[in-house]
């Protein structure tokens, strides 16, 4: 039997998170050859190193493209790009993959996108049709869409973003989302627990936040966040 061989990017301990059910599930079948191509803070010891934790797992990991993600300019953030399009150009033909999946937003995806489009090599995009207000990851995220073959968004709404955007109904499929799997899987810690792990963090009125920069905006970062905290 022919195997389909399917490379997945992933660049961030983020998207990796969100891959593990999916690259669970096909690896367990017969029929496809997956592969990881690591990239991105995974290989920046800056960032952790985190592709010790796909090596722990157990995955196939059939190539890397290391990146300079110290100058964090838009100079260097070009520059960290074009090295990232140029080193998944690489893998890509050394390995000839019948698909590459793609999920999200970022940099480097959008620069694995592009060398795969000129690759002649199909891509599967999930989460495609999604939204973020005031972000640059609205505009890579359908760059990407437009860029690629297959379309797994998690929603409705988002695969009506991507026919809006021109791309045929029948090669869109809503699928939910892969951390909604994660969540239902995951298992969960006690308070005791997450406190043994980070030390003492639950006080009488404990809130988590999370921020995020609005990138098409300069310098706005701080003031931001001071407000959110007054």
């Amino acid at each position: 039997m022919k195997r389909l061989r399917i490379a997945v990017l992933t660049g961030t301990r983020a998207d990796y998170g969100l891959f593990r059910p999916l690259l669970d599930l096909l690896e367990m079948d017969p029929v496809f050859d997956v592969g990881l191509i690591v990239t991105g803070s995974h290989l920046s010891p800056r960032f952790g190193a985190t592709v010790t934790e796909i090596e722990r797992d157990g995955r196939h990991i059939v190539g890397s493209v290391p990146l300079d993600l110290d100058d964090d300019s838009e100079l260097g953030v070009t520059r960290a790009a074009a090295a990232a399009l140029a080193g998944v150009a690489e893998q890509l033909h050394a390995l000839r993959p019948h698909l590459l999946v793609l999920l999200g937003d970022r940099f480097e995806t959008f620069a694995a996108a592009a060398a795969a489009l000129l690759a002649r090599i199909p891509i599967a995009h999930l989460h495609g049709g999604e939204l973020s207000l005031g972000a640059a990851d609205d505009a890579m995220r359908h760059a990407i869409t437009k860029l690629s073959w297959l379309h797994f968004p998690a929603t409705k709404r988002s695969a009506q973003r991507i026919v809006q955007l021109g791309e045929d109904p029948r090669r869109i499929f809503v699928v939910g989302a892969l951390g909604v799997d994660n969540a239902l899987h995951l298992r969960k810690m006690t308070k005791c627990e997450l406190e043994a792990e980070l030390g003492p963090v639950f006080g009488p009125q404990t809130a988590v936040v999370t921020f995020h920069p609005v990138t098409l905006e300069e310098r706005t970062a701080g003031a931001q966040m001071a407000e959110l905290l007054a």
